[in-house]
């Protein structure tokens, strides 16, 4: 039998209040998901800047202001795991474990004997090693046994002490017993073996030497390399320097690919300098660093068969490190740290252009997806004049949009008439028609720029001007050809037939002079760079010049998007 228990009034009041608080604190807008963001800036990018067909085969590495290297490799999760630490080394040359010529810089054929070479043939020691403590102490015990150079090795099995550098299996066999009996004191059970060009093994030299400082035969894992010493350590690599550390990526037998791993902040940091000048307007940069970031984060594995995320060339971003960063791009990237652009909960492709010319575009008229952030707005805020090539004209021969026409697979003889056959309803080109009077071809979107040449045609916002004829256009197409005959109105409404002669037009990019007769030349007179999709970066400049903030800029560009992140 339940019993009831009365409970006194203050203990009844009590209790409600601390159920009330209980319903308070689970609908708190702090304690939702939507509250509780992602730090994207811990997000790990991994790009790829030498691989392909320009994978090398060997690499150096300098640290510009660090102290070492750390040896190790990045795990599935993007986390460096550290093996062995370099401490004092800032230089160093990281090959595949075969014969390799120090002065050709080049992998050289068993056997071949030379001063400059550094075998890749070792005697591995059977005994384990529980750190680099105890491994660095077993190095300089072997080495003071037998006199043969001695380094660290990491193994499948774990830490080992490998022997001599010989050419040549044969080579090292031969010196087998000789070493077993200087080791005999220390090591008497110990055994040793052949090892060479073992499953994903790299050697780390002293670059210029052919002094061998550490070797990793991780079979089922990858080499990874960081620099240390400070906390924005340099890493010069190329050309260019690299804050994070380096994955390498087996690529044939003898080349590997060079991944340069750094966080979504440090990333950003390598892109800004370069797509925008580092004395652009501080929001500009700002709005820029947010559309690098969020790119990196919804692109992550866009390279995914090459074993990275990104490249650093114009399909992706450019991004060259720390090379030409500046204490004003590294602030703006730090005041935006952590924050991308999403729509709907999910990262935009935040792309970006240098110059429209007056008038972004819609993502279906460019490319084919209708995409609801990029939708066309209006864009007086550029100055085309400070762009690289915001107003353009370039002219080609009906031969020569002939052979281009051809070589994109379209049947057509020498073209004689070119027109813009429909236009947006933000003025841009939709399409343009060809035709060598029999038959026509008609390009559409951005194919136009790739067939005639994304170098002649910098936009789809152009006219098209015959050195011979005139072309009215309509939903139909070409309505005359040819001066002559055609018949203009005046502002009196008089109506007057043309002859053959030239006349004055005025176009959108101002008054032009029209030859009659036949066309031979067509120019192409045009405004704005790029896809027209996105961000203006002109624009944008020109926006934050006017005192616009970044996120303003952003959220004009990219329609109903939303700034997400910790930040």
């Amino acid at each position: 039998m339940q019993k009831t228990v009365k409970l006194p009034k203050w203990t009844m009041k009590a209790a409600l209040l601390l159920a009330l608080a209980a319903i308070i604190v689970t609908c708190v807008p702090g304690n939702s998901r939507a509250d509780n963001p992602i730090d994207y800036s811990k997000y790990i990018m991994r790009v790829g800047i030498s691989y392909g067909s320009n994978s090398p085969g060997y690499a150096s590495f300098t640290t510009t202001n660090g102290t070492g290297f750390k040896m190790g490799y990045y795990g599935d999760d993007r986390s460096f795991t550290e093996l062995y630490d370099l401490d004092g080394e800032t230089a160093i040359t990281v090959i595949r474990s075969y014969n390799f010529n120090i002065a050709t810089n080049s992998y050289v054929t068993d056997t071949t004997s030379s001063a400059n070479v550094v075998g890749a043939w070792h005697l591995e020691l059977s005994v384990d090693f529980e750190d680099q403590k105890e491994l660095d102490a077993g190095v300089s015990k072997v080495f003071a046994l037998t006199n043969y150079v001695s380094f660290p090795a990491f193994t499948k099995q774990g830490y080992r002490v490998r022997i001599g550098r010989f050419t040549s299996k044969e080579d090292a066999q031969e010196v087998i017993e000789t070493i077993l009996e200087r080791l005999s004191s220390a090591y008497p059970e110990a055994t040793l073996k052949a090892v060479a060009n073992g499953t994903n093994a790299y050697t780390v030299l002293r670059s210029g030497t052919r002094t061998v400082l550490y070797e990793f035969d991780g079979a089922s894992k990858q080499l990874g390399i960081k620099a240390y010493g400070n906390s924005a350590t340099e890493t010069k690599y190329g050309s260019y320097r690299y804050l994070g550390g380096f994955d390498f990526v087996q690529y044939g037998s003898k080349t590997f690919a060079v991944v340069s791993v750094v966080d979504l902040v440090e990333y950003t940091k390598g892109v800004a300098p370069y797509e925008l000048g580092p004395n652009w307007p501080e929001e500009t940069l700002k709005a820029h660093a947010v559309c690098a970031s969020t790119f990196g984060v919804a692109n992550r594995e866009r390279h995914k068969s090459y074993g990275f995320d990104v490249c650093t060339g114009q399909h992706c971003q450019v991004y060259r490190g720390s090379t030409s960063a500046t204490v004003k791009t590294n602030n703006c990237v730090n005041a935006v740290a952590g924050i991308i652009a999403t729509y709907n909960g999910k990262p935009i492709d935040a792309v970006y252009h240098s110059t429209n010319g007056g008038y972004t575009e819609n993502s279906e008229n460019v490319w084919v997806a209708v995409v609801p952030y990029l939708r066309a707005v209006p864009d007086t805020f550029e100055t085309l004049t400070y762009g690289n090539n915001g107003l353009w004209k370039t002219s080609l021969t009906g031969e020569q949009i002939t052979a281009k026409l051809r070589a994109n697979n379209y049947s057509i003889g020498t073209v004689t008439k070119a027109w813009v056959s429909k236009v947006t309803p933000a003025g841009n080109n939709y399409s343009i028609t060809f035709s060598d009077g029999v038959r026509e071809v008609t390009l559409y979107k951005e194919n136009m720029r790739f067939v005639l040449g994304t170098g002649i045609l910098l936009s789809q916002r152009f006219n098209i001007i015959a050195d011979g004829a005139v072309y009215v256009n309509s939903a139909s197409g070409m309505l005359s050809d040819g001066l002559a005959g055609v018949c203009v109105i005046d502002g009196s409404g008089n109506v007057t037939q043309l002859d053959s002669k030239s006349r004055s037009a005025i176009t959108s990019t101002g008054i032009v002079t029209i030859e009659g007769g036949v066309a031979s030349e067509f120019t192409f007179d045009g405004r704005g760079w790029g896809h027209s999709l996105g961000l203006s970066q002109y624009g944008s400049k020109g926006r934050a010049e006017a005192g616009w903030t970044y996120d303003q800029i952003l959220k004009y560009y990219f329609t109903g998007i939303q700034l997400t992140g910790i930040g």
